[in-house]
């Protein structure tokens, strides 16, 4: 029931999302272009893409880490937030890709 109420959520998300980042997203998504991805995750759009799917192999295999993904940048904000600099430093140097 609770993973029902969570995927009505995402969907109901997905529906305001701006027509040129949807469109991005699903450009991607169909040509398993890891980097656009990647940069969607950065941006903001992470949510938008747990439990999509991809042709590319590398982009499927990239689309099961989010979750991971945003654990770690939530990790990241916290710690700039509450002045831990060394955490900070810690999650950027084992995630080069947040930088």
């Amino acid at each position: 029931m609770e993973q029902q109420q969570h995927q009505q959520q995402q969907q109901q998300q997905r529906r305001h999302i701006q027509p040129a980042i949807r469109e991005k997203i699903n450009n991607a998504l169909h040509s398993g272009n890891v980097n656009q991805l990647e940069e969607l995750l950065l941006d903001g759009y992470g949510s938008e893409l747990i439990g999509r799917t991809s042709f590319g192999e590398d982009a499927r295999k990239f689309l099961k880490s989010i979750p991971q993904s945003m654990e770690k940048i939530h990790e990241l904000h916290n710690s700039i937030i509450n002045g831990e600099i060394e955490m900070a430093m810690e999650i950027l140097t084992k995630n080069p890709e947040f930088a």
